[in-house]
């Protein structure tokens, strides 16, 4: 049985279901720590952004980001928490706009390297085909 790659799952369907179980874990931590850490906690919500731009490029971490940030806001309504609770310091403000530029940092870098990947097999190709013409080539020399 082979063992999937999941920095690069084949199928979109294994992609949804890591970041899936990435941000369940991201919102039971927050469920569980936030009576004792405060909106500190929000910081961990970086993993499931960056699984999300890693898979999905930049629209994904951005969409990951405001699927966090809708979380975060009805995880405090749930837990009876004012909302003013998010903007008593600059802390939530500041980690949402480093939330967003690490979905665009490495949305583009996933993006970029996807490119050459697939540049360097295209390539690898055009090199295996020229290798068969030159053997073909080859072979027709042996024979006047």
């Amino acid at each position: 049985m082979r063992i999937p790659n999941l920095l690069a799952p084949p199928n979109k369907t294994l992609r949804y279901v890591i970041i899936s179980l990435a941000f369940v874990m991201y919102m039971g931590v927050f469920f569980h720590f936030h009576h004792s850490y405060g909106t500190v906690i929000t910081s961990l919500a970086l993993f499931p952004v960056v699984l999300g731009s890693w898979y999905f490029g930049v629209a994904g971490g951005i969409l990951t980001v405001l699927i966090s940030i809708a979380t975060d806001i009805a995880a405090l309504l749930v837990l009876n928490h004012p909302l003013s609770e998010l903007t008593e310091g600059v802390g939530y403000i500041i980690g949402n706009a480093l939330l967003f530029f690490m979905a665009v940092i490495v949305g583009r870098m996933a993006s970029i390297l996807r490119d050459h990947n697939n540049a360097i097999l295209h390539l690898e190709k055009l090199e295996k085909t020229r290798q068969e013409y030159a053997t073909f080539l080859e072979f027709l020399s042996l024979y006047p």
